[in-house]
């Protein structure tokens, strides 16, 4: 039945009700009455309504579906809107009105006199009553979606099934469904504060603000210290952070592997919400998932498969690997995105490449700091030489209180690896150091021909990794292999702030020395140098002219910068 079918039958049966209907109107009643019982249904609903309101009771009747409180206030503001500005109507009485008899057994009680006016009142209520059961029955109630996550960075991304762009602050519903990531690492915030990252390609869904479904691909999550009960569910198993740092595999077939990174989390199977096989993983533990089976299987863990930071402005990527310095010096963000051969020229800040050199030096130093303005990462560079007083190594004015008297020169720049030629015109080789090739992605060197110095800025690095901390500097330091191998005698410095918390001095050839400097949250800079060890030990031409940067192949061998995930 329509809703005007049921304006129409409320506007009979109260005629009928009040000896007022017509022989027509009447017919008209009927005819509805025996089109089928849902109207039959309707009149007695209507006539107990009458009952209750005839005997000056409250229809109890309650109404206890959800409606959309827009639409409800809309369809209220217009019954008001109609009652107020409903014509008056007139009853003129008839001479010889027509008589129809009613059944009136159902009433029980002297009737009593309603007015007119609280009639038409009564009909106005009941006509939006009418309206308002017809919305409810046949319009659906829309769910407004609630926000549970919030899209706070990605990298070169790709999605493969949203309906609009997806932009950091884009706020997750579990009413999208699952996403399909094609390309690229997304990182999100879910509501109750554990931080999520994806890698393409993936499929994956938020379900809750503390839960998440994950068809494929890889996902690493970091939950707060005191937090536990962050979920995902993969295909035949359940990962319940139990705190604080997880990453989780699923290939396209299901086959999940789990890496706990730190604390520990339940792992378990199940199969129609029956636990078949349960176990809890710590610290560096890993576990493949044979659903079928119920079974785990032990895995080496591989917690550097997965990402665990990320920096769009940087373009830079954790996995949890340390911050390599040689890759800064080659114009990259620390992760392997740095240039080999590329070369910083201490006179004017510059980026320059060893292979277009055109000739060698000695070249003599600028005498002053030189602040590097094309990385962030890089505060400047420097030739030490102290014969004037104390170096200048930062942009801020710290100093190098205990800097050597030097010649005041140097070879070439300070450079991410690198094929260095000797002489010029011969086939460049790679670098070596203690019997292995330098300059690779995979065995990175600083190539510091005396005298040389660089300064990185530590908070700058912090900046682009807000949420990881700087433990320690490592590396290794000597003369190269490879190098002229005259008479090679040099110093190497390592410097926080100005101070001095490394030196070996008066290296030569064959000797290789380790380096391991715990790093503060405090501390602001780290300066790498080499000097030239004096003229007491060094080649010299005739006239008994002394050249003590002469061989001076100096390496600062896997340079690190130890990094850890804030607690």
């Amino acid at each position: 039945m329509s809703a005007a079918d049921k304006l129409r039958m409320n506007e009979l049966i109260l005629k009928s009700l009040e000896e007022d209907i017509s022989g027509k109107e009447f017919a008209e009643l009927n005819r509805y009455l025996e089109a089928n019982p849902e109207n039959q249904a309707y009149y007695r609903q209507m006539i107990n309504m009458y009952v209750e309101l005839y005997e000056g009771n409250e229809v109890t009747t309650p109404i206890e579906d959800v409606v959309d409180p827009v639409l409800e206030e809309q369809l209220w503001q217009s019954l008001a809107e109609y009652e107020k500005n409903a014509p008056v109507m007139i009853v003129e009485a008839k001479d010889t009105p027509e008589t129809i008899k009613i059944d009136k057994s159902f009433l029980q009680r002297p009737r009593r006199q309603i007015e007119r006016k609280s009639l038409y009142a009564v009909i106005v209520s009941l006509a939006a009553l009418v309206f308002l059961l017809v919305y409810i029955k046949f319009v659906p109630v829309r769910e407004i979606p609630e926000p549970i996550a919030t899209l706070t960075d990605c990298i070169d991304v790709r999605w493969a099934n949203t309906a609009g762009p997806m932009e950091k602050g884009t706020r997750m519903s579990s009413s999208q469904g699952s996403l399909i990531l094609t390309k690229g690492v997304a990182e999100f915030l879910c509501d109750d504060q554990t931080k999520i990252i994806l890698e393409a390609p993936a499929e994956f869904e938020f379900l809750r603000a503390n839960q998440v479904a994950l068809n494929y691909g890889r996902l690493y999550a970091v939950s707060q210290k005191d937090s536990v009960g962050f979920t995902v569910d993969t295909p035949g198993s359940r990962i319940v952070d139990l705190g604080t740092e997880f990453g989780v595999k699923v290939d396209v077939t299901g086959i999940t592997e789990v890496h706990m990174i730190k604390g520990k989390a339940s792992l378990t199977i199940s199969d129609r919400n029956n636990v078949k096989n349960d176990v809890i993983l710590t610290e560096n533990q890993a576990r493949r998932v044979h659903a079928k089976e119920g079974i785990f299987k032990t895995l080496t863990f591989r917690g550097k498969e997965f990402v665990r930071e990320i920096n769009s402005d940087k373009s830079l990527i954790w996995r949890g690997d340390p911050m390599n310095l040689a890759d800064i010096v080659g114009g990259g963000n620390g992760f392997g995105t740095g240039v080999i051969g590329s070369a910083i020229d201490p006179r004017t800040a510059r980026r320059f490449l060893l292979s277009r050199v055109e000739e060698w030096g000695p070249y003599e130093g600028p005498m002053e700091y030189m602040p590097v303005t094309w990385h962030d990462f890089i505060d400047g560079v420097f030739v030490p030489d102290g014969q004037n007083g104390p170096v200048t190594i930062s942009t801020d004015g710290r100093q190098f209180a205990s800097c050597p008297d030097t010649c005041n020169m140097f070879w070439s720049g300070i450079s991410n690896g690198g094929q260095l030629p000797e002489p010029l015109d011969a086939p460049p080789e790679d670098i070596l150091f203690s019997n292995v090739s330098y300059g690779s992605a995979g065995q990175s060197g600083i190539f510091m021909h005396s005298n040389l110095g660089i300064t990185f800025d530590l908070d700058a690095i912090r900046k682009a990794c807000p949420n990881v901390t700087i433990t320690e500097f490592r590396a290794h330091c000597g003369i190269c292999d490879n190098g002229p191998g005259r008479f090679p005698f040099a110093d190497f410095w390592v410097l926080i702030d100005g101070r001095v918390c490394f030196s070996r001095k008066g290296v030569g050839a064959g000797s290789d020395h380790e380096i391991a400097l715990p790093v503060s949250d405090k501390d602001r800079f780290l300066t790498l140098a080499t000097t030239d060890g004096g003229e007491e030990v060094c080649l010299r031409l005739e006239g008994n002219i002394p050249v003590p940067i002469d061989s001076d192949w100096c390496l600062f061998a896997e340079p690190y910068l130890m990094l850890e995930l804030k607690q």
